[in-house]
């Protein structure tokens, strides 16, 4: 697949499809790609949704967010992430809830732990397929099985510098 034909959110490395926010900038975003196709070189800005230098970036900042819903909001279900992340307003949300569901075999009211990484690997590539159609599975894409782990490690380790900076302790 080219990278033109490509969803969005994996053409700009941002597999869950964040948002731009001009108050934050994530690690590794950007603010525009380049892309090559064959000899042509391309330059793509999505002025809507965040773009990263890497996929690896793309799933930090999706992991990161999954914690916030997790733990500050307590939104700790699918159905609670989702509605979240998915408003009526703006989606089909109980579609959204029963596809994760469905693609990451785990029940919709079951309580989620941020620290539970098999389940949050398996939330983050689910939401991934609903983002960007069932096209694009996530888990048979060339390394990104591995990306998903080192993405969830990442921001793993930046939530505890966080939790740890908020303690009062080192930076």
């Amino acid at each position: 697949m080219s990278r033109i034909k490509l969803p969005r959110g994996i053409r700009n490395n941002n597999p869950l499809n964040i948002r731009r926010n001009e108050k934050q900038m994530w690690v590794g975003e950007v603010a525009q790609l380049e892309h090559k196709n064959g000899a042509e070189i391309y330059t793509e800005r999505d002025r809507f949704f965040c773009q990263f230098k890497d996929l690896i970036f793309g799933w930090r900042a999706a992991f990161i967010t999954l914690h916030t819903y997790i733990v500050k909001h307590k939104c700790n279900t699918i159905e609670k992430i989702i509605a979240r992340w998915a408003p009526p307003s703006e989606n089909n949300t109980t579609q959204y809830i029963n596809n994760v569901s469905f693609f990451s075999l785990i029940y919709p009211d079951a309580e989620i732990d941020f620290y539970d990484k098999i389940a949050m690997i398996k939330i983050a590539a689910a939401m991934c397929i609903v983002e960007n159609g069932t096209a694009y599975d996530p888990i048979k894409a060339d390394n990104t099985l591995a990306l998903l782990d080192a993405g969830y490690e990442s921001a793993l380790h930046a939530v505890k510098i966080k939790m740890k900076d908020a303690e009062g302790g080192t930076k």
